[in-house]
């Protein structure tokens, strides 16, 4: 064999190296492309699917129902997150809000009208004026209630208090595999009575 045609023979598999060589660095490339593509998509369905749970919690506790009587709302809501007028994910608020905690409220605390001053006219009786007992104050009830602010007396708590509910909505998504779970606080004010048996059938 000649120096020539061993020099062809040499540099023929140096090629096939680089191509090998080559080849391998394609395909890790093309893999890792693909594993990161793949996690950016999951990211945008979970946060998707989180607003669609937002969404979905917040026009349940705005329903007249749920200020009503933080009753149960709807269980199943379709969302349409990207505005294309298709619904995208399905998110059931579910169980029924529970009530955490109830708060006495204050007469300071009551919103108020600027021009009277007085409390608004859904909050008018709530005010306890001058003459108001230590409603909603202390330990009673269902063991939910709590005192208003530290500084303010007896004589300040108002007719009314401030429930704590939790409202929880899922998405379990088959199409993208996606699983949310969303919780968020709300609070609602009632009259003591209402407070209590609100909370008690809640729980």
């Amino acid at each position: 064999m000649s120096a020539r045609q061993q020099s062809r023979g040499i540099t023929l598999i140096m090629v096939m190296i680089f191509l090998v060589l080559i080849s391998l660095f394609s395909i890790s490339a093309y893999k890792a492309s693909t594993t990161n593509l793949r996690v950016t998509q999951n990211m945008a369905m979970h946060q998707e699917a989180t607003a669609a749970a937002q969404a979905a919690i917040e026009t349940a506790i705005s329903t007249p129902a749920f200020q009503a009587a933080s009753a149960a709302v709807a269980s199943s809501q379709s969302i349409d997150v990207d505005g294309d007028g298709a619904n995208d994910y399905t998110v059931t608020v579910t169980p029924a809000a529970t009530c955490s905690k109830i708060r006495s409220l204050l007469n300071r605390e009551l919103p108020r009208n600027v021009s009277t001053g007085l409390p608004q006219a859904q909050w008018i009786r709530c005010d306890s004026g001058r003459s108001g007992g230590a409603v909603g104050s202390g330990p009673s009830g269902a063991g939910l209630i709590e005192g208003g602010s530290t500084t303010g007396t007896v004589a300040d708590a108002s007719f009314c208090v401030e429930t704590h509910w939790n409202v929880r909505a899922e998405v379990a998504d088959a199409r993208s595999a996606t699983s949310v779970q969303v919780n968020q606080g709300v609070s609602v004010p009632y009259s003591l009575g209402e407070a209590q048996d609100r909370c008690q059938r809640n729980n």
